[in-house]
């Protein structure tokens, strides 16, 4: 077991350089790329991923590797008889003989390689548990994410069905399909959630008394008449957009619940008027819809209105005005 943490520390060690080593390549060779084709990008982002799954295999591979057997080390003892003085110097040492004799493992110094086990005896498996750590919360967090993609599919399956869907059907029948096609309903707005491009308006209620500051930095939606049961936003108050708010009809306007509070606080707000800085005009709320979260999951609560399509495009007020003609 020393064993396998001890190499899976020094593989995710040599990792560092490697997978420094290894992007290096990749963003110079996207860099000498960046006016080829597509195709060889992509060949080469995935050739450089496929080096980082590699490369600590390999690693971990030769680390693990059995080594070969260390060779028993020989002691060899020399012999030579020594002549008495008066000798011819040539003949004063006279070689007798040598012995060989195996020396018993663990009883020669230790040299340079046979030192304390590489990491130490701490450092690796703490790198290693660390690293097993990031893996399971990572892991935690795709599945926390996974989960939360089942239950909106179970909600998007628990709504109405689509006025759209008896056709499909049909036409599924007709062209033999097997399977059923369920359809999901689409509606138009400018600025779609976690996407930004919202606008900002600047308002304050026409029934305020004078000097009232007003509230800046109210987020803008313009959207169709089928938008809050599309994205399944209630409607706690009044009413959503109908065919009644059409363009020669007086402006509409749906607020959500954070904004009905910080204007009107413990009254209705719907039925009263709102003034919009913006073209200095006023408009009617005709409805309360509940509070979402429009650019990130964590974001504070923000002030939102609606105004329907209709009565919000030039373009599309020209067209109505042609078409009712």
């Amino acid at each position: 077991m020393t064993t396998i943490i001890d190499a899976a520390g020094w593989t995710l060690v040599h990792f560092l350089w490697q997978g420094a080593a290894i992007a290096a390549a990749a963003a110079i060779g996207l860099r000498l790329l960046r006016r080829g084709s597509p195709q060889a990008r992509y060949v080469l982002a995935c050739v450089a991923l496929a080096a980082m799954l590699a490369s600590p295999a390999v690693t971990a591979a030769r680390l693990l590797s059995p080594t070969p057997p260390a060779v028993a080390p020989v002691q060899r003892t020399l012999f030579l008889r020594v002549l008495p003085q008066g000798t011819h110097e040539s003949e004063m040492l006279r070689f007798v003989g040598f012995r060989r004799r195996s020396v018993a493992a663990g009883t020669t110094a230790a040299g340079p390689g046979d030192a304390a086990p590489r990491g130490g005896t701490l450092v690796m498996p703490a790198l290693v548990v660390a690293w097993l750590a990031g893996v399971c919360l990572l892991f935690a967090r795709l599945a926390a994410g996974l989960w939360r993609v089942r239950a909106l599919r179970r909600a998007g399956r628990a709504l109405p069905p689509s006025p759209w869907q008896a056709a499909c059907d049909r036409l599924g029948h007709r062209l033999g399909l097997r399977r059923a096609v369920r359809v999901a309903d689409v509606s138009f707005v400018d600025g779609p959630p976690f996407l930004g491009g919202w606008g900002l308006d600047t308002v304050t209620p026409a029934d305020a008394p004078a000097g009232t500051p007003p509230t800046r930095g109210i987020r803008v939606s313009i959207v169709d008449h089928h938008y809050f049961s599309t994205m399944g936003i209630d409607i706690r108050a009044g009413r959503a957009f109908d065919a009644s708010d059409h363009a020669t009809a007086p402006e509409a306007v749906i607020v959500n619940e954070t904004m009905a509070r910080r204007l009107w606080p413990g009254r209705d707000p719907v039925g009263r008027r709102l003034h919009i800085a913006n073209g200095d005009r006023r408009v009617t709320v005709v409805g309360v819809a509940a509070d979402g979260k429009y650019d990130d999951i964590g974001e504070a609560q923000y002030y939102e209105r609606a105004a329907p399509l209709w009565q919000s495009y030039l373009g599309l007020r020209r067209y109505w005005d042609k078409a009712a003609a």
